[in-house]
């Protein structure tokens, strides 16, 4: 049977990466999820690296496309710039593999720009902390306007110490008010580097 040029390379892609993905969630006795390798858990990091073994081993014999599953493998342990200079270094022995390849190029490309953002920021975390002075105000002494210009509009904090005009909140009392309004379930999480740590649930 003759196989089109579209047909050919998405049994490609699915070689480099769902069927691989695959492969290895269910190469153990435990069947692990996608997301265990996205979240780099221990069985699944293990699993990984044994596969790298085994495509290292027979990357050569493999061709175009076992340099690629190489690269995809180190792209899912987070080894995105290796897996680029893989990817760069077979360009010219890929023609055979053609577009997926290409779109294993892309994706790997953004894998490492979300890698080099993501340690940027968390950088920028840990060697700057902003720690700003929450300033502690007399109620008696402040007015209403004062406090809504300088620091409920730019959205600063405020103590506003002898006031009786913070409600005290009751369950009944946030539903009555908030009834049947949607809000995002957010978690903590200590890797994240969004404001507060905290991602979508």
């Amino acid at each position: 049977p003759i196989v089109s040029p579209a047909m050919a390379a998405r049994r490609a892609w699915e070689e480099l990466r769902p069927k691989l993905i695959r492969d290895v969630c269910s190469s153990g006795s435990v069947p692990l999820k996608p997301l265990a390798l996205v979240r780099g858990e221990e069985e699944a990091v293990a699993r990984l690296a044994a596969f790298e073994a085994k495509a290292r081993a027979g990357a050569r014999d493999g061709g175009p496309l076992g340099q690629a599953r190489l690269a995809s493998l180190l792209d899912l342990q987070g080894r995105h710039h290796e897996a680029l200079e893989l990817l760069k270094g077979n360009q010219e022995k890929q023609k055979g593999v053609g577009a997926a390849s290409h779109l294993l190029a892309e994706l790997v490309q953004r894998h490492a720009k979300l890698a080099d953002e993501r340690a940027k920021r968390l950088e920028q975390q840990t060697s700057a902390p902003s720690v700003v002075p929450v300033e502690v105000l007399d109620a008696e002494a402040t007015s209403r306007q004062e406090v809504t210009e300088r620091f409920v509009n730019p959205g600063i904090p405020v103590v506003l110490r002898g006031t009786r005009a913070a409600p005290r909140w009751q369950p009944s009392d946030l539903k009555a008010a908030l009834g049947a309004q949607r809000v995002p379930l957010r978690r903590c999480d200590e890797s994240s580097v969004s404001w507060a740590r905290l991602e979508s649930a």
